[in-house]
């Protein structure tokens, strides 16, 4: 994909390694493959041939070993994700020299040894956070010159020594934290200061007092003497005149203080008496500035320089999709004209500031996609005419923010991808009866859904995955006739799927995996006739699929994947179900055969329905899904020949057919699979030579044959137009003559068995070369010359 710059495939449930095809998609500059559970190494050639990335996401993943030094040559890159994974050993000493960084997160691995002391050349780097690794080693005074950092986590690491003292040097870190190291000492914009589980010795200085932005002060178990503290609130008062000489200085001065931008460039002194051109600005009938409109323009920089007096009149003030740093200054609430504000997707960190709430004529506030965090609450005031509000994607913490519950006039609330917990108040559904956007998606609440929300009847989508919820979904759910949207999944509910979702008449998007249900399906979902995604997997639903699910006819993504659901499938789903893209069935007890129907799903993308115990053969009308990628039957009880028309599909790109019964061969058709990146036919009873043809398929990336009964010679160009082939298992077969020299051309092998076979003559060169392997297999073969000489030295091998 030549001209492909953004990808994300971010909570997606992706499996096995890092997806080759992104490889080749040399103009990448964002890459999001977060939350998932992807495995093994990253390749090398990421950083090879991923130049342009400048947002690397890795987070929430199973990549594994060390981070290669490589990763320098993504020269461009301003934002590197790769926490919650098992990268091990050292971070990259040189990791310093990628000097647009701005955010670093290697949080939740295996990291060792020291923190680099080259990340004190990243002047622009702001937020830092190596959290839960094992670095031992004193913290380098170079940290000391990041001056932009704000965000600053060291925390569970076996840190030792004292604190730099060059690190009073950040003077803009408003989050600071060093807790549970071994560390044995002020910084005046900090709001939180967690050094709890240390071995200091000393007296809590008096100077503690100057931290008079300090709100979440943690020293337990640390210090054994009394602490002093002198908080104090400072108010500054504003002259309220403005005018468009006064407005474009301050634009100017704004303008100086940030990144240079080509959007910017109308905003010029030779240019002062035709503000209401500049780029951004929108002016009344006096020729003042009374909207401020800069979404998009990759503005890169911070709002300190920003002088809010000379826009008291502004109503709208829009920064959002830029790349803008820092905090918000408190400033903000003396533009008491505002009714819509959006910093949506950008940088900015530190706590919310309170003055927002002193903007009393606002109706849209959009603070998501940010670093914010948890402000004092308690010191906001009723917003009365909000009716859209957003924080979500940033980093709230504790409870549910109290001054919301006043906001009686929302329709949309969004507090999505937050760290918020407790149980949700009941005032939520009392007191916000007008919402039609309820989003609580990826927190910590838990507790019961109350059943008071039903109260919320105008409410069109209702977002609570990812959560600790527990008990019953609320039996009356079916009462709030607006509901178009529906997500559950990811938490403890338990029970039953309430009937009265059949009341829904409305609802397209029905989403509860991942719960504990434990009941049948009800027959009441088939009333849901507008439904086009229902997902009820990896619960624990019992019983035979409802004949009234075939009343569905707009499905395009069903996933009933692991459950305890049994029975045949009836022909009936399958000549309904027309409009199905993705079909997940796997990891239950359904028996009987695979209907010959599955062939009028000619929009299928995705077949899965492996470790079942459907019997008799492969339908050959398999054949007739063009579209589709992926292809699962593995670990049935099929039997007989792979139909031929399996072998037409060109635009397959994973065939999974192992632990069957299946029989015959592999045909010269298999070349016709020319998007073909993974291919697992092993443990059957297949037979005969590998056709030439499977040479020319470039995409492959994994070939797995393993216990059958193949003979014969590999083909002896095995290899060579497949670059990224990574996994290759011929074990427990009857191959014979040399291995194909160019087997491993590309370098990127790192799984290759062909144990218990009849190989003969020497190895690969090419094997010298993979410098990747993990696990190899050669035994019960009759290799000959030197292993060492042609097999060289690999570290990762287990």
């Amino acid at each position: 994909m030549p001209l492909l710059t953004r990808l994300s495939l971010s909570f997606d449930l992706l499996t096995y390694g890092f997806p080759g095809f992104i490889l080749d998609c040399q103009k990448l500059t964002n890459l999001d493959l977060s939350q998932n559970m992807l495995n093994g190494t990253v390749p090398e050639k990421v950083f090879s041939n991923l130049g342009k990335l400048k947002y690397l996401n890795l987070t929430t993943n199973l990549f594994k070993g060390p981070v290669s030094p490589k990763i320098t040559k993504l020269s461009k890159l301003i934002d590197l994700r790769l926490g919650r994974n098992k990268f091990s050993v050292l971070i990259p000493e040189d990791i310093g020299s990628l000097s647009n960084l701005r955010i670093i997160e290697l949080y939740n691995n295996l990291f060792e040894g020291r923190i680099p002391s080259s990340i004190g050349q990243l002047t622009e780097l702001w937020l830092l956070d190596v959290r839960w690794n094992s670095l031992n080693f004193p913290i380098p005074s170079e940290l000391g010159l990041c001056s932009n950092l704000t965000f600053l986590a060291l925390a569970s690491n076996p840190l030792t020594g004292e604190l730099p003292l060059s690190l009073i040097n950040l003077t803009k870190v408003t989050d600071l934290g060093l807790s549970d190291n071994k560390l044995s000492a002020i910084w005046t914009e900090l709001t939180s200061l967690q050094l709890q589980h240390n071995l200091f010795t000393c007296k809590i200085p008096l100077k503690i007092s100057l931290l008079i932005k300090l709100q979440y002060l943690f020293l337990f178990s640390s210090f054994s003497h009394s602490f002093y503290s002198n908080l104090i609130l400072l108010e500054s008062s504003v002259p309220t005149t403005s005018s468009p000489a006064t407005q474009a200085e301050a634009l100017i001065k704004w303008k100086n203080s940030l990144v240079p931008s080509s959007f910017l460039s109308s905003w010029s002194t030779t240019n002062i008496t035709n503000l209401c051109k500049w780029n951004g600005m929108v002016c009344d009938t006096t020729g003042t500035v009374s909207e401020i409109i800069i979404s998009g323009a990759n503005l890169n920089g911070t709002l300190a320089q920003f002088n809010f007096t000379p826009f008291l009149k502004v109503t709208r003030f829009d920064l959002s999709n830029n790349l803008l740093s820092g905090p918000i200054p408190s400033e903000i609430g003396q533009l008491t004209k505002l009714q819509y504000v959006s910093f949506y997707n950008n940088y900015l960190n530190g706590t919310i500031p309170y003055q927002f709430s002193n903007l009393q004529k606002v109706w849209y506030l959009d603070l998501g996609s940010n670093y914010l965090a948890t402000p004092d609450w308690s010191k906001f005031l009723r917003m009365p005419l909000l009716t859209r509000l957003s924080f979500a994607y940033n980093i709230l913490a504790y409870g549910f923010p109290g001054f919301i519950l006043d906001c009686q006039n929302l329709t949309y609330l969004d507090l999505a991808q937050n760290m918020l917990n407790g149980t949700v108040p009941e005032k939520v559904f009392s007191n916000l009866g007008k919402l039609e956007y309820l989003n609580l998606t990826k927190n910590l609440f838990h507790g019961a859904v109350s059943p008071k929300i039903t109260k919320l009847s105008k409410l069109i989508d209702l977002h609570l995955g990812r959560n600790k919820f527990s008990g019953l979904i609320p039996e009356d759910i079916g009462s709030m006739s607006n509901l178009q949207i529906i997500e559950l999944d990811n938490n403890f509910f338990e029970g039953r799927i309430p009937s009265s979702l059949g009341q829904l008449t409305e609802l397209w998007h029905l989403d509860v995996r991942w719960n504990a249900l434990n009941s049948t399906i009800p027959s009441e979902l088939g009333l849901c006739t507008n439904v086009t995604y229902l997902a009820l997997a990896s619960n624990s639903l019992t019983g035979e699929l409802p004949l009234s699910l075939t009343s569905l006819i707009k499905i395009t993504d069903l996933g009933l994947s692991d459950n305890k659901l049994s029975g045949e499938i009836s022909p009936y789903f399958f000549s309904n179900w027309t409009e199905l893209t993705s079909l997940q069935l796997q990891n239950n007890l359904f028996t009987g055969k695979i209907p010959l129907e599955i062939g009028m799903l000619t929009k299928l993308k995705l077949v899965l329905l492996f470790n079942n115990t459907f019997t008799g053969s492969i339908p050959s009308e398999l054949g007739n899904l063009k579209d589709l990628t992926e292809l699962d039957l593995s670990n049935n009880h099929l039997s007989g020949p792979i139909p031929l028309a399996l072998w037409n599909l060109t635009n397959l790109q994973t065939l999974q057919l192992f632990l069957n019964n299946l029989t015959g061969t592999i045909p010269p058709a298999i070349g016709n699979m020319t998007s073909l990146q993974i291919i697992d036919l092993s443990t059957n009873q297949l037979y005969g030579e590998l056709p030439d043809t499977i040479s020319g398929l470039s995409n492959l990336q994994r070939i797995s044959l393993f216990t059958n009964n193949f003979s014969g010679n590999i083909p002896s160009d095995f290899g060579k137009f497949s670059p990224s082939l990574s996994s290759v298992s011929f074990s427990n077969n009857s191959f014979s003559g040399e291995l194909p020299p160019e087997l491993c051309s590309g370098f990127s092998l790192q799984i290759f068995t062909v144990n218990d076979n009849n190989f003969t003559g020497p190895l690969p060169d090419c094997l010298r070369n993979c410098l990747q392997l993990e696990r190899v297999r050669l035994d019960g073969n009759k290799f000959n010359g030197n292993i060492t000489n042609a097999f060289g030295v690999h570290p990762n091998l287990i």
